[in-house]
């Protein structure tokens, strides 16, 4: 299962619906400042060639003294949770969108 998969699923099981991609996805709700992420946020990267193009989708699981761990789909290691400030996803990071 891909990364937009994971959240059309996770949001779907709460009966909450979401778009397919990644992409889309990044165009709900409301954007949210990165200093103001919340569990259920949903953060966006660019792991592509394109810099700027929203390829990878995120679900926040926890913020605790300025830290957010976020769940997603890795191709090369299923669903994992990562650290957003971790050097990879700081670096790869678009926007953050409060789906509802």
């Amino acid at each position: 299962m891909d990364c937009s998969g994971l959240l059309l699923n996770s949001y779907s099981a709460v009966n909450f619906s979401i778009p397919r991609t990644s992409d889309q996805q990044s165009k709900i709700g409301q954007k949210v400042k990165q200093k103001d992420l919340e569990p259920g946020d949903l953060v966006f990267f660019a792991t592509g060639k394109r810099k700027r193009k929203i390829t990878h989708v995120g679900l926040v699981t926890s913020t605790y003294k300025g830290k957010v761990k976020f769940i997603h789909s890795s191709s090369s290691l299923g669903v994992v949770e990562s650290l957003l400030d971790s050097e990879y996803y700081r670096k790869r990071f678009i926007t953050a969108r409060r789906p509802f």
